[in-house]
């Protein structure tokens, strides 16, 4: 069984990365990790 709100991503064959979602017994979101995002992508737009 995975984690739930936990996802991997690739592309071009790198790991883009994951994010893992801590809940509290109430279902709302304590905290958000983001991991192994270590590059801009070339099409990133500001916000």
């Amino acid at each position: 069984m995975a984690i739930e709100g936990e996802q991997n991503r690739k592309k071009n064959g790198r790991e883009v990365g994951h994010v893992t979602r801590h809940f509290d017994a109430d279902g709302r979101l304590l905290q958000e990790n983001i991991h192994g995002i270590t590059s801009i992508p070339p099409d990133a737009k500001r916000i």
